[in-house]
């Protein structure tokens, strides 16, 4: 029983990880877009 909680629990853990790395990037592209639009809006668009 405690091998297959231990499987379990790294699963879990690779899944956690995989998400985060997945959200942070999804964060840094939507950040870099709100810079764009601000800049567009504000006119200060190259």
């Amino acid at each position: 029983m405690t091998a297959f909680r231990l499987v379990v629990a790294i699963r879990a853990v690779l899944a956690y990880n995989i998400l985060g790395r997945y959200v942070r990037q999804i964060s840094e592209e939507l950040d870099g877009f709100a810079y764009d639009l601000h800049a567009f809006v504000c006119g200060e668009a190259e």
